[in-house]
């Protein structure tokens, strides 16, 4: 357990941080796959307020991503997400980007809930 563990954390960086008073931002380096999702629903599931999930510098986004990110939204958080091509596209085939506000860059996604970018 402790080797899974070490990996997941060797492999996944997940960095929360509070933009103003009503924004939670939560910025994603790595790998999200079965071993590391949970860190990334973990850090998406326990805000009231809207939050942004930066996908941007995801490497790896597999199936187990897409359901940290159902995962937030069955828990109420408002979700956008910031993301390359790849993790778009596999948003847009699951039908998921019906769910999710999906923008190209952070000060797009900030700008779209009001809030100025930075």
């Amino acid at each position: 357990m402790r080797d899974e563990r070490s990996r997941a954390e060797s492999v996944l960086s997940v960095e929360v941080r509070r933009a103003g008073s009503g924004l939670v931002v939560v910025r994603v380096l790595g790998e999200v796959d079965l071993l590391t999702a949970p860190r990334l629903a973990e850090a998406l599931s326990r805000h009231s307020v809207p939050c942004i999930a930066d996908l941007s510098g995801v490497d790896f986004f597999g199936a187990a991503g897409l359901e940290a990110l159902a995962k937030a939204q069955r828990a109420g958080t408002v979700l956008h997400v910031v993301c390359g091509a790849s993790v778009r596209r596999l948003l847009e085939l699951t039908g998921m980007s019906a769910d999710v506000r999906v923008h190209g860059s952070l000060a797009e996604a900030e700008l779209a809930l009001g809030f100025p970018p930075g």
